[in-house]
């Protein structure tokens, strides 16, 4: 332990912010137009709600027990308790074509009752025959907005199916990965080939070092704060301060990284930047990029 070299990073808080020692007060929510870019309002691809087995999942995973059963609506009452005009949702992983083709059309039933969520599309990512057309359908019938939360297979190179399908289609793609420090070398390589894709990079890239230099040099790369503002507050400070806060969306990783968007809102309402910069992050830059 003693070789070991921690970084450090420093916030300088805002002045005014005052806490009671519960929670931050809702009158301290001070952006008007908040869109949450991450969040997962459901459990499988029939979209049930959570149960008690799942909870344990994430109590061991996490280390705590969630509250929610992570249902659209109760999703919709947290937005307007917490004055979030937009919300997108989606599932995460690598399904099959059958798996994903289920989950697009119960999203789209979603976002038709509840306006003011956004859906998007899920799909194969190891070059399955029938992606392309699957996400043709979600975009174009279903009316979903964009491609994600994604994880690549074991064949990498089944990914540019999707980039390729998603930049033909202009809708962003968001793609995560537990093994970024292996593949990010394969994501860069890959990035050229689409100069019309918009990608986004959830958590930041969980922090590391390769990532955040991708985000920095492709123009058409982004990410999203969530997790990382919610744990790292400190550290994503400093990423957003040297890249520019024009790179980054807001989101809550709801249900999973936290209780409720408030406490996270509020740590990117006290980021050290100029306020025009936290309209960005909070909801100006997932404006423009939704074409909302």
């Amino acid at each position: 332990m003693g070789d070991v070299e921690y970084e450090t990073y420093i916030v300088r808080y805002r002045k005014g912010k005052v806490w009671s020692g519960e929670r931050f007060s809702d009158a301290q929510i001070r952006t008007k137009f908040i869109v949450d870019a991450h969040t997962h309002p459901m459990n499988d691809h029939a979209g049930r709600p959570f149960t008690d087995e799942h909870r344990k999942f994430f109590k061991n995973r996490f280390g705590y027990w969630i509250p929610f059963e992570a249902t659209p609506e109760e999703l919709v009452n947290v937005m307007t308790r917490e004055n979030i005009n937009k919300a997108v949702i989606f599932d995460a992983g690598a399904p099959t074509l059958e798996e994903a083709r289920e989950t697009n059309h119960w999203i789209a039933s979603v976002t038709e009752r509840h306006p003011e969520l956004l859906g998007f599309a899920i799909a194969p990512t190891d070059g399955s025959e029938g992606t392309s057309e699957l996400l043709e359908e979600a975009v174009k019938k279903l009316k979903l907005k964009g491609v994600g939360e994604l994880f690549p297979s074991q064949n990498l190179d089944g990914l540019q199916v999707i980039f390729e399908t998603a930049s033909r289609l202009d809708v962003p793609v968001v793609l995560d990965d537990y093994n970024w420090d292996q593949h990010s070398d394969w994501l860069r390589k890959a990035l050229p080939s689409f100069p019309e894709l918009k990608l986004i990079i959830p958590h930041v890239g969980h922090g590391l070092q390769q990532m955040t230099k991708i985000i920095n040099d492709f123009k058409n790369v982004y990410a999203d704060i969530s997790m990382e503002i919610h744990y790292y507050e400190a550290r994503a400070a400093k990423v957003i301060s040297e890249i520019g806060a024009e790179k980054f969306l807001f989101g809550s990783d709801f249900p999973g990284t936290c209780w409720t968007p408030h406490d996270d809102i509020v740590r990117t309402e006290r980021l050290p930047l100029p306020e025009e910069n936290i309209k960005r992050i909070l909801g100006l830059n997932a404006r423009n990029l939704l074409n909302l």
